[in-house]
């Protein structure tokens, strides 16, 4: 113990007086283990955490899609879910859940909550047990409340005597019957609420708006259910001949798999990058490692020639190791809790919920049995080029340099190997920057700089309230128009870009409906249509008398399906069936990209006449410039006219379509973290292998000066090494670079290859990185008294 003591003392010395070697290598392992441990966790939670119900995998997500295959998911009719209900023996339970913003008024200022309205029997299919209360509606019920813990929190200041307490929803006093734990709550959904389906939805076979969750009966399994809904997918098909059940069919996969899917490019990504962190830090450690072995390949060899057996001579070395690696991991934990932070909004809630992202036992101890790993293959290199080493040649090579060519050549081929990694991840990053900013240029249809866009729930419950809230809609557009700088003001059903419509089949007198093809269904006032610069092109727009919305006989079309429909000639005074009606064509409009940026062509749109009623209402407001929008003013006016409805996402319309490209952003995000991660990793190693090769070739310093060599001449040899060597590696990185871009292009989300632009700014930013990272090694060398140098050699 004594022996092992002294030894940790002598290392911890030795240490302390190569502080240039110590710091490099406490910095790579900090950074090196500590991301990589952060990536991994973020991995376990986002692809190997089972989400917070009793048995998940028997929870499925049901709905139609197309026959032929295509990714197309819908969900259900009420008259579907009742089906289902009743048809479906594969499943234990069958319930439907929606999401929409409430209205939450009290005391205090209005606000709104993202409210999950369910049928009964879905707490069944989630198993869902709550902290208070009870989670089960009386049969018919249409008040009540489940609170999440969150909201009971947040609300209630987790008051114990909650359940005599209510919610105002939507001017309503709904009692809380329940509290549910945070970790079982669906889509951030902050209290549960009974559906209530409207006559048309009950009644609108074909009106798709309830997705549908069901659990597997005991003994049944997911190839039982499938079959099951093949059968039924079938007999709805004879049952209703050229409709929609024609072409259309019931499908479904687990729950669990679904979100997973949703996080699989973000596993691929952190994967990666794991992977090449961790052949960056290992190729940075042991460059470092070897340039500490052949400083101190005397010192071994001399202890060897005394006596000392391989172990004795490689324990401080070990000692060493250990010292630097444990001290790495532990400041690797604090990297890694700043990492986690950066990753928390790229994996699922769902599963964060189940297994938040944090620093836990697991984690913390596989950092320190990586960080002992790590320690072992510090001391193991030395070992190993001691097992090669003649001593004599060594004894006999005192004070004739650092090491020969042959270490000198593995230590650049090191680096270029860390440079070249760098690289990759580097140009990944920046063609991902150039994938969004791609996506950001695409022209949508509509204008997006200096519009202002938000919305408010103003849903009525009878038809004297309806009226009122039309009154405050239209006063509301009004008092817009006068703010200072205003153009243009009105109101839509859905946002383009951020909101989809409904979909329908439609049909002319000339043309039969055909399969598969599906028309957009939105609302707009007159006003919307200038607003947007989306342009009139045949006929007219909607008059300000004209309100009827979806049950109007008239609707302006998109210029998509005026080709589609009416091929060769004018759409106005045309006619096609929606709702079993015959609806005039009044105007053809141009299109609108209303999926975003990422699709691939415009849908084909039908709008019909803003009505009165609508449960949420999305208001736009074009101002002359961007210059002088004003989202304060208009917070200020909608406060004046309608203080009881909550604004909800009033923000430029850019920032609307810069959301609609997030699945990108994340990309480019993580792509981004992992590049800067990799580059400081390059660099930290490259100026720490410079500064120690810089002071073990004091000597040979010195004596260039004595011999007549300028302090210039010095710090540019210097300067000339650490860019010259990153340059080779930016050459090789130039390579795998590419070939790296073509792979992530076949898998990420609108990716393309990397292109030229985007491998050279990643070569600039290694190159210009490698210069800084050379000056103050290259300065020191040049500025060390040359009779000092002398001495210490």
């Amino acid at each position: 113990m004594s022996q092992l003591f002294q030894d940790f003392r002598v290392a911890l010395r030795n240490l302390l007086r190569m502080p240039q070697y110590s710091l490099t290598v406490l910095l790579v392992l900090a950074l090196g283990l500590g991301a990589t441990a952060a990536m991994v966790g973020a991995l376990r939670t986002a692809l190997f955490t089972d989400l917070p119900y009793a048995a998940p995998q028997q929870i499925q997500n049901l709905w139609w899609e197309d026959r032929e295959g295509r990714d197309s998911h819908y969900p259900a009719s009420w008259p579907l879910f009742l089906e289902l209900k009743e048809r479906l023996h594969t499943a234990s339970a069958v319930a439907g859940f929606g999401s929409y913003r409430m209205n939450i008024t009290g005391d205090g200022e209005p606000e709104q909550a993202l409210v999950g309205t369910v049928t009964p029997g879905f707490f069944d299919v989630f198993q869902a047990q709550p902290i208070l209360g009870t989670v089960h509606w009386a049969p018919e019920a249409q008040r009540g409340v489940v609170l999440t813990e969150g909201f009971w929190t947040s609300h209630f200041g987790r008051d114990p005597q909650v359940l005599s307490r209510t919610v105002r929803l939507n001017g309503e006093d709904h009692p809380v019957l329940g509290v549910l734990p945070e970790a079982v709550s669906l889509n951030k959904v902050q209290l549960f609420a009974p559906l209530v389906p409207t006559e048309s939805q009950r009644n609108g076979r074909y009106n798709r708006f309830l997705p549908i969750y069901a659990r597997l009966a005991p003994g049944m399994g997911p190839a039982q259910l499938k079959a099951e809904m093949e059968a039924l997918s079938q007999a709805m098909a004879e049952a209703h001949p050229g409709q929609q059940e024609s072409v259309m069919r019931l499908g479904g996969k687990p729950y669990t798999g679904l979100l997973r899917e949703q996080n699989k490019t973000v596993g691929t990504i952190l994967s990666l990058a794991a992977v090449l962190l961790v052949a960056i830090t290992l190729v940075n450690l042991a460059n470092a490692v070897l340039a500490r072995a052949m400083a101190a390949r005397e010192e071994t060899a001399l202890r060897m020639a005394l006596g000392a057996g391989t172990w004795a001579a490689l324990r401080p070395r070990l000692a060493e190791s250990l010292l630097l690696s444990l001290g790495g991991a532990f400041l690797g934990t604090f990297v890694a809790h700043a990492t986690m932070g950066l990753l928390k909004p790229v994996v699922s809630p769902a599963f964060q919920a189940a297994h938040p992202l944090a620093m836990d036992k697991a984690l913390l101890g596989g950092l320190a049995g990586a960080s002992v790993l790590v320690a072992l293959l510090m001391a193991g290199l030395p070992g190993l080029l001691l097992s090669r080493l003649r001593l004599s040649s060594v004894l006999n090579a005192s004070g004739r340099g650092l090491a020969g060519g042959g270490s000198r050549r593995l230590r650049i081929t090191l680096v270029v190997a860390q440079v070249a990694l760098a690289l990759t991840l580097l140009a990944s990053f920046t063609s991902a920057q150039g994938t969004l900013r791609r996506l950001l240029a695409v022209n949508l249809g509509l204008r997006t700089e200096g519009v202002a866009v938000f919305t408010c729930d103003t849903s009525s419950k009878d038809e004297a309230s309806e009226q009122k809230a039309a009154l405050k809609v239209e006063e509301l557009v009004a008092r817009l128009k006068a703010v200072p700088g205003v153009k243009q003001a009105g109101t839509i059903g859905l946002l383009p870009v951020e909101d989809f419509g409904w979909n329908f089949g439609t049909e002319t007198p000339k043309r039969p409906n055909r399969d598969g093809e599906w028309v957009e269904l939105r609302t707009a006032s007159p006003e919307v249509f200038e607003a947007f610069g989306i342009r009139v092109l045949q006929g007219r727009g909607f008059l300000p008398s004209e309100r009827e919305g979806e049950g109007s006989r008239m609707a302006v079309i998109s210029e998509s399906m005026a080709r589609t429909f009416y091929p060769g000639e004018s759409a106005v005074g045309q006619t096609f069936k929606y709702g079993g009606r015959w609806v005039e064509v009044v105007g053809v409009v141009s299109d609108v990209r209303n999926a975003g940026p990422s699709s691939e062509k415009a849908k084909m749109v039908a709008y019909f006449p803003s009505y009165l009623g609508m449960l949420t209402t999305s208001f736009v407001v074009q101002f002359e410039s961007p210059r002088v929008m004003d989202l304060k003013a208009i917070r200020r006016v909608a406060r004046e006219v309608a203080p009881e409805w909550p604004l909800k996402g009033l923000r430029p319309m850019r920032e609307v379509v810069d959301g609609s490209v997030e699945n990108v952003s994340v990309q480019m995000r993580l792509m981004g973290l992992a590049g800067g991660l990799a580059l400081l990793l390059a660099l930290a190693g490259l100026h720490g292998l410079l500064s120690y090769v810089v002071a073990q070739r004091t000597r040979e310093f010195g004596i260039r000066v004595a011999m007549g060599a300028s302090a210039r001449q010095i710090f540019q040899l210097v300067l000339r090494q650490g860019v010259g060597t990153t340059a080779l590696g930016v050459g090789v990185g130039l390579i795998t670079a590419a070939a790296a871009g073509r792979l992530l292009a076949s898998f990420l989300t609108d990716s393309q290859p990397a292109a030229p632009a985007s491998l050279a700014g990643g070569a600039v930013m290694l190159l210009v990185g490698a210069s800084i990272a050379s000056l103050l090694p290259a300065f020191r060398a040049a500025t060390h008294p040359p009779a000092e140098a002398l001495r210490q050699g």
